[in-house]
């Protein structure tokens, strides 16, 4: 019986491998913000989460313009049109990014 339960959880790893061999990225971005936030909120409910909403925001979206534009080889017209935002918001996101 114990042998089957081991075989049923999967860990944090099993699921970001099986949705990476099946492609789905929208799962495997899906399960990784739940389980994030599930995680982030859990570890810290105790203490002031005032802010958590710009903070976590704030940090997934300099990561993602930094990578998309890294990825399109410093095109701010291409990354713009990957990120779905126009040009002129990414060069003012860009811009408050390097004034932090």
């Amino acid at each position: 019986m114990m042998e089957n339960n081991a075989q049923k959880t999967m860990t944090s790893q099993d699921k970001l491998q099986e949705a990476d061999s099946t492609q789905n990225v929208k799962d495997c971005v899906q399960y990784l913000v739940n389980h994030f936030v599930d995680r982030f909120v859990a570890q810290h409910y105790s203490e002031d989460l005032e802010g958590l909403h710009k903070f976590l925001v704030g940090s997934i979206e300099e990561r993602l313009i930094k990578k998309t534009l890294e990825s399109c080889r410093g095109n701010k017209v291409r990354a713009a049109k990957v990120l779905g935002i126009h040009r002129n918001t990414l060069s003012q996101k860009l811009k408050n990014y390097q004034n932090q």
